[in-house]
């Protein structure tokens, strides 16, 4: 019986599925924190190691702060 490979490199659809987060998002931080990629220009192709999901899920999240009225 074979068994099964563990998976190398992640597309950034299959980023954003897994954190359940936008394209843009994972496509921006991949930008932004050096995830190697294949391609040039507009058409870059980014590869997440399993290292590079784990600091993705650890990134910051400013997003909008709520107004409180007294």
């Amino acid at each position: 019986m074979k068994e099964k490979k563990e998976r190398k490199k992640y597309s950034v659809k299959e980023v954003a599925a897994m954190c359940v987060c936008d394209l843009s998002t994972v496509q921006k931080w991949a930008k932004e924190n050096g995830v190697k990629f294949t391609g040039e220009g507009r058409r870059k192709d980014y590869h997440f190691t399993k290292k590079k999901i784990e600091e993705f899920k650890q990134r910051p999240r400013p997003g909008r702060r709520w107004e409180t009225t007294d």
